[in-house]
């Protein structure tokens, strides 16, 4: 799957300027893997993550990059051809914008029926968005010791409620592949348990109604 996901990367209508993989320091990486991803694209950078999960591994890529601008996508996820074009022209366009999001569509990857397309609905996952590099600086990285359900609902909360500027494009620019394999199927009630104390939490401490990243509807709890 990875190999899918750079080549929707270097498909992109605008080049990207440095790619990089990320991987936990406790996982051992097959010479065959890497050789394959080496042998496609030649320019990919390995960097370690000492920590351990999405969170901290997208801390890493964040420190170091070097771009105005940075975008994030998981290795089973795909990037239609012009997200990136898109969403950077967004940001040009308008300097208030910290971040541009866009839609996406969940597809199942096991039997999946290419004669129907799933619905697009607007999606505020950090492999939906492009941030300008300055956004991790005004409102902070991940907080790399939130659960791996939640991390990415605890750091929009806490930039919105110190004022991130977002727009989004009307494109679909993230193509989520579901398997069988996903967090969100093999530990799904554990997931949406930690998520909901999540939310309580950030209700009962800003009186907000948090977005879910990936709806079109505010989610709140019980």
């Amino acid at each position: 799957m990875v190999l899918d996901a750079l080549n929707s990367i270097y498909s992109q209508t605008l080049a990207p300027n440095r790619v990089a993989i990320v991987v936990d320091d406790r996982d051992e990486i097959p010479h065959p893997w890497w050789r394959a991803i080496a042998t496609a694209f030649r320019d990919v950078e390995l960097l370690r993550n000492p920590g351990d999960g999405m969170a901290s591994a997208t801390t890493v890529g964040i420190r170091h990059m070097t771009s105005p601008y940075v975008a994030f996508l998981d290795t089973d996820d795909l990037w239609m051809p012009e997200k990136q074009e898109r969403q950077v022209s967004a940001l040009e366009t308008d300097d208030r914008a910290d971040a541009v999001t866009c839609s996406a569509r969940n597809v199942l990857t096991a039997g999946r029926d290419h004669t129907h397309q799933p619905p697009a609905f607007p999606c505020a996952t950090f492999t939906a968005t492009t941030f300008r590099a300055t956004t991790f600086r005004d409102f902070g990285v991940p907080d790399s010791t939130a659960p791996h359900h939640t991390w990415l609902y605890r750091w929009w909360s806490n930039a919105h409620h110190q004022g991130i500027q977002t727009s989004r494009i009307d494109y679909l620019g993230l193509e989520r592949r579901i398997h069988g394999d996903n967090s969100w199927c093999t530990d799904n009630a554990v997931a949406h348990q930690t998520l909901l104390k999540e939310l309580r939490t950030i209700i009962a401490a800003k009186g907000q109604v948090p977005v879910r990243p990936d709806s079109k509807t505010p989610t709140t709890s019980p």
